[in-house]
């Protein structure tokens, strides 16, 4: 893993991976009648 590269990028794609993979659960979790 590319430490000294990604220090500053980790955090923020990190981040956003958690934000989509949260999206990714919730989308999963509810039907998609709430989605339409």
């Amino acid at each position: 893993m590319r430490i000294g590269i990604d220090m500053g990028g980790t955090k923020i794609e990190g981040l956003r991976l958690l934000i989509r993979g949260k999206e990714f659960s919730v989308n999963e979790l509810t039907p998609q009648d709430t989605t339409t």
